[in-house]
């Protein structure tokens, strides 16, 4: 399982110690803010296709913007 928390950049040291410190924590990797925004779009982009695929909403063209 994944997660993703939101820590100040003045406590990421310690924050990385302490759950490097724990057993049953497989990886710690922090990531910048840039990349979880744009996992954040691409997310959103694949609910939205999956709702246009379901009819729930309509697409347009890039050509139409």
């Amino acid at each position: 399982m994944k997660l993703f928390l939101d820590i100040s950049d003045k406590k990421i040291d310690l924050a990385v110690q302490l759950f490097e410190s724990l057993s049953f924590v497989n990886r710690v990797h922090p990531i910048h803010v840039a990349s979880v925004k744009m996992w954040e779009e691409v997310l959103q982009a694949a609910e939205t296709v999956k709702l246009h695929k379901e009819g729930k909403v309509t697409l347009r063209s890039s050509k139409d913007v």
